[in-house]
């Protein structure tokens, strides 16, 4: 049983846009004016605004086999009733004109009747375009359904740029632990900037910003990046104020090459003090009554809980990254 067009739209979750086209049905994470207002800020930033972080097609079967043919995208990675399953590279996914093709099975193999099925979208590299999804002839088929929804803004931390395993950034394993739907409109080497706020047609309950560390390292002095922080979350509070019940930021977590930017400080290029950018942004949260989570509490400060030792959370580090988010919210999240 091939899934038309209008099902798999019913099972994709966290796309502003999906589309039937020639080639197949695509993808696309932010507005074209966030494309483009992230381009204007950096080519790298636009690029990257196009990438399918946190897409995922969601859905309970009880198909004994999963076949899907993508063009495009990267490292796919398989959830069944919530446990990774398989991780299939672009390379694997079609070989010699064939499809992927993934039993619906427990880990021993035996079979589970109906179940739960999470695709997980690749992170970076291009859009992704898929060619079809089939299921076996007759299996039952339905979306998942969640109990709430999550907005997350942020940076590479968010985006999960530097996970092994690409669902395994935050924002996914937040959402997944409240049954929300996510949509994660994280941009590697992104900042507050007002200019990349739009509506992407989702209503949040709740909604988490997690800026900063580039902040940091960009702008010359404290005033202009208490400025860009207070102007940004103004607008998204203002975009988001008649759903959303909670908002959050995540200040800044530890970094190792902090003398590298007092150095630069000297030079005129940059800010000198992490601690002093972090209470910024602490008080711009309070200025507009948004909860606070205090990044530096939740990642070990050694190299060995980040992949580049210096900044950026590996899968163990975003693990705990993970536990000490959840463990704020349900202080108010019921």
């Amino acid at each position: 049983m091939r899934l038309t067009f209008e099902q798999i739209k019913q099972i994709s979750f966290g796309a502003y846009a999906v589309t039937q086209q020639e080639n197949g049905i695509r993808y696309q994470r932010c507005t074209d004016k966030q494309i483009e207002a992230w381009g204007k800020l950096h080519h790298d930033l636009g690029e990257r605004a196009t990438y399918s972080s946190g897409i995922s097609l969601d859905f309970h079967t009880s198909s004994k086999k999963l076949r899907i043919a993508t063009i495009g995208g990267g490292q796919f990675e398989y959830y069944i009733n919530g446990v990774l399953r398989a991780i299939v590279t672009m390379k694997e996914i079609c070989v010699d004109g064939k499809c992927f093709e993934l039993s619906l099975c427990d880990p021993l193999g035996d079979e589970l009747g109906e179940c739960r099925v999470t695709v997980c979208f690749p992170r970076g590299n291009s859009p992704v375009v898929i060619d079809y999804v089939e299921l076996d002839d007759g299996a039952s088929f339905a979306p998942h359904k969640y109990d709430s929804k999550m907005l997350f803004y942020g940076d590479s931390i968010t985006q999960g740029y530097s996970s092994v395993n690409h669902s395994h950034c935050y924002a996914r394993m937040v959402s997944s632990f409240f049954n929300a739907e996510y949509y994660n409109l994280g941009i590697g080497g992104g900042r507050f900037d007002i200019s990349t706020v739009d509506d992407v047609g989702y209503e949040p309950d709740t909604v988490v910003i997690a800026f900063g560390t580039n902040d940091f390292t960009h702008h010359k002095t404290l005033e202009a990046l208490k400025a860009k922080a207070d102007e940004f979350m103004g607008a998204v509070k203002e975009l988001h104020k008649g759903t959303a019940k909670n908002f959050f930021v995540i200040s800044p977590l530890w970094r190792a090459d902090l003398e590298k930017w007092v150095a630069n400080e000297e030079k005129g290029r940059t800010l000198s003090s992490l601690a002093h950018a972090r209470a910024a942004i602490i008080e711009c949260a309070e200025k507009h009554g948004m909860i606070h989570i205090n990044g530096l509490e939740l990642v070990p400060p050694f190299p060995e809980y980040f992949r580049d030792e210096y900044l950026h959370p590996n899968d163990l580090g975003f693990c705990l990254y993970t536990q000490g988010v959840i463990k704020e919210m349900r202080k108010y999240i019921k």
